[in-house]
């Protein structure tokens, strides 16, 4: 198969080039710490193995709502009206994960 020459062109996505070339200094010798993805160098902790092996065996295995888990976000409303007095619903709470699009969310938020 022949590819396109129009893929060449195609930019790659600067995190993987960055891992690869953390690979290639690992291969060389070099103690790396992965960081390009945002993984971390350790292994998860017990019980994040156990909550998620728990998941797996519930069948939980979805993508969430685009904003978070509900219960999750009802969780964090409930703590700004305890903690702060303030009342949030859980539709105005966005819950994201490393490296979720969250600063663009935020730079395009009107604070009015």
């Amino acid at each position: 198969m022949t590819l396109a020459r129009r893929i060449q062109e195609i930019e790659p996505f600067l995190a993987v080039a960055v891992a690869e070339r953390a690979q290639e200094l690992e291969r060389s010798g070099h103690d790396i710490v992965h960081l390009e993805f945002g993984e971390p160098d350790f292994e998860a902790p017990p019980a994040v193995r156990d909550a998620l092996a728990r998941a797996i065996k519930d069948g939980r295995t979805r993508y969430a709502h685009s904003l978070g888990i509900l219960p999750l976000r009802e969780a964090i409303a409930e703590h700004y009206a305890q903690t702060y007095g303030v009342t949030i619903s859980p539709d105005q709470i966005l819950v994201t994960s490393p490296p979720a699009p969250r600063p663009a969310c935020c730079s395009c938020s009107d604070t009015s």
